[in-house]
């Protein structure tokens, strides 16, 4: 999963007997292999995975990956050679995920390999004796440390451009996290913009904060022509970067390296300011603590799959866990409650009518209403296109285009823009048992915010 590629960058740049076995699957919808493997050249520790081409092993045979089956069979230890090791009716299917199971076996050092969630413990234990040495030495193997003064020049132009090249003694980074919308791993960690905003105003009114003490950053989404998280932070008077490594003013200097972006919050943190991160639990998160920055992530109390990661704090990397009652978004209360066992998997066909009814409406609305607010925009678009042509300012015209397609292009994703294709799929055929949609509430638990702002600030005095 991308969220744990920071951290086993990190453990195989620090441990010199640590390997990693990567299964790529480029047929595969939500695919990051691209993003993952780029990831690995550029911490310079790619010479230690090997990757097995499962995409070549199974394309234009099967009518499913083999990933989930090849995952239950490892986690079970069947070991190649046994006959109980896998059968099924498609003979093809039992050969190819036979075959690469052997690949695993035979690259692994004829020995079965760790799951990937091990990594956290391991990379912890690696750093705990001797954590500051650890952590710096990790940079200097990254290249992070000397690309911080060569850059120092283009990362102040960077921040001239941004209006931030004055910051506060101290600041906090407040982070967006919407990869689960769009087919990513734990949904239910999504944070959500109304969520931000209140945290925002908690940091604001509760902490006492100034706003341009606060940084937006993160995840994007379009609502029109305006971004939601830069709105937040036009409303509320903080500073905002947003996906600012997708921005011309970044490519321009930096492309598509991640290692500068890394070397940008380093430089940041050591000659700008003193950062403090917040946000959803993420691997981006974990990257903060191992680039040697105080992180607090949040986390709803009753997740299954968080328990792992306060090995980092257990270590003494700064990376504190605070629990809430439930996740701030609609989507991710319903990954919640999906994690934690409350859907049925199997309902009677009228209570799914009835689901499917209740959930078909909703996406109309949502579509209708949405594409009412689009036409209105492309309508307004297209008046002004026209008065520009009238008023021969041509300048004008191309950038009114592009605003149009964007507009256009919008229009298209609306269907899918609520929920990633695995939760419609699930939507179809799981009804909750504990809830039902409208007693979700958008936003935090009221007595989180609170909790939230307090911790916060008690570690940025």
């Amino acid at each position: 999963m991308p969220g744990d590629s920071f951290a086993i960058a990190a453990w195989l740049a620090i441990d010199q007997t640590a390997k990693l076995v990567y299964l790529r699957d480029d047929t595969l919808s939500d695919t990051k292999s691209t993003f993952i493997l780029g990831l690995y050249n550029q911490t310079k520790v790619d010479k230690k995975v090997t990757i097995i081409e499962l995409e070549k092993l199974w394309k234009g045979k099967l009518q499913e990956s083999p990933c989930k089956a090849i995952y239950r069979l490892w986690s079970e230890k069947k070991i190649p050679g046994n006959p109980t090791l896998y059968a099924d009716q498609d003979k093809t299917k039992e050969q190819v995920i036979r075959a690469a199971l052997q690949q695993i076996w035979d690259n692994s050092g004829r020995q079965w390999p760790r799951a990937v969630t091990a990594v956290t413990g391991w990379l912890a234990d690696q750093v705990k004796h001797s954590r500051d040495n650890k952590l710096t030495e990790l940079l200097n193997r990254w290249g992070v440390a000397a690309l911080t003064q060569q850059w120092a020049k283009d990362f102040d132009q960077f921040l001239a451009a941004k209006n931030m090249a004055q910051l506060q003694k101290q600041s906090l980074v407040l982070w967006s996290r919407q990869s689960g919308k769009t087919g990513g791993a734990h949904i239910e960690l999504d944070s959500s913009y109304q969520g931000i905003r209140e945290l925002v105003n908690g940091f604001l009114t509760i902490g006492k904060l100034d706003g341009k003490s606060i940084i937006l950053a993160g995840d994007e989404r379009l609502k029109g022509l305006a971004l939601k998280l830069e709105k937040i932070a036009k409303d509320c008077g903080t500073l905002y970067l947003g996906e600012f490594w997708k921005s011309d003013e970044w490519k321009e200097k930096f492309s598509e390296n991640r290692i500068a972006q890394l070397a940008f919050w380093v430089y940041l943190n050591g000659k700008k300011t003193k950062l403090t991160h917040l946000g959803m639990r993420s691997g981006n998160l974990e990257l903060m603590s191992l680039l040697q920055m105080t992180v607090l992530y949040l986390e709803p109390k009753k997740s299954k799959s968080g328990e792992r990661m306060t090995a980092f704090a257990k270590s003494g990397i700064d990376y504190q866990r605070i629990q809430i009652a439930h996740s701030p978004g609609l989507t991710a209360q319903w990954g919640e409650d999906l994690e934690q066992g409350q859907y049925d998997t199997t309902v009677r066909a009228a209570t799914k009518g009835i689901w499917e009814a209740e959930q078909g409406k909703r996406q109309k609305q949502l579509r209708a209403n949405e594409i009412k607010e689009i036409n209105e925009e492309i309508k307004t678009v297209k008046k002004e296109k026209q008065e520009a042509f009238d008023a021969k300012k041509y300048a004008l015209t191309g950038q009114l285009k592009r605003e149009q397609q964007t507009l256009e292009k919008e229009k298209q994703q609306i269907y899918s823009k609520d929920y990633s294709k695995v939760a419609k799929d699930q939507l179809k055929y799981q009804v909750p048992k504990s809830q039902t949609a409208a007693q979700r509430t958008r936003g935090f638990d009221p007595t989180d915010v609170g909790n939230i702002v307090t911790q916060v600030c008690s570690r940025m005095k």
